[in-house]
């Protein structure tokens, strides 16, 4: 928890760098120590908040990848958690992975309809579909001249 703390410390300072060492290790720290089934209930959400923390900075340092493949862990215990299906639609549509965007998007919006932040969000993915349809109509066009 102490370690969680720094995290966030260096987060809120703009220091994103040392809150990835932060969450990093606690997220280490953790995983070093196989837990029995009730330790596993008890530190499964402190697991998926670390990961997620470590996904912010992520988003903070445009690491897209690793922001798809902390959320995918978190979702693999949380599958309904919108922090990180918001995050990994954000990172699937800055690796114009459209639809995975778009599906993850859609789950969201399913979960939180009025949350204005989703709804801009699927937002960008709609003009970015768009525009990428605009752009292969005008590809392939050029090819059957």
């Amino acid at each position: 928890d102490a370690l969680r703390a720094r995290g966030n410390a260096a987060f809120q300072a703009k220091r994103t760098e040392d809150a990835v060492d932060h969450y990093a290790e606690a997220i280490e720290a953790l995983d070093l120590h196989p837990p029995n089934d009730e330790e596993r209930a008890r530190l499964d959400p402190l697991r998926a908040t670390l990961r997620l923390n470590l996904a912010a900075c992520k988003v903070r340092l445009g690491r897209w990848s690793d922001v798809v493949d902390l959320c995918g862990q978190v979702l693999e215990v949380q599958d309904m958690n919108p922090k990180a299906l918001f995050r990994r639609a954000q990172a699937f549509l800055e690796l114009s992975e459209l639809d995975r965007a778009k599906a993850d998007v859609d789950l969201l919006l399913s979960l939180t309809p009025e949350d204005r932040e989703c709804q801009r969000l699927r937002a960008q993915v709609q003009l970015k579909r768009e525009a990428e349809r605009i752009r292969q109509h005008k590809v392939f066009s050029r090819l059957f001249k």
